[in-house]
């Protein structure tokens, strides 16, 4: 685990079934920040998913996919700040 191997900064991927940005609820955002605080665990980057079923594609000329992006981004920068 990370604590074992004495890491306290991780890029946390945000991708379906773990975290889907789309999905998740801000509680589950908090119960996941509270573990990784119970474990002194930093998430430094959050990344989001971009090649799964759904796609995410900012430069997109399919105006449906980019704003469903732009959505997704901005969720992103919103559960960064719980």
């Amino acid at each position: 685990s990370m604590v074992e191997l004495d890491v306290h900064q991780i890029e946390l991927y945000a991708g379906a079934p773990h975290l889907s940005v789309e999905d998740a609820a801000d509680a589950d955002v908090r119960r996941i920040k509270r573990q990784l605080d119970e474990r002194q665990i930093a998430v430094r980057c959050l990344t989001q998913e971009q090649g799964g079923a759904v796609p995410i594609n900012l430069a997109t000329e399919n105006e449906a996919v980019r704003q469903r992006s732009i959505r997704a981004f901005f969720r992103c920068i919103e559960l960064c700040g719980l």
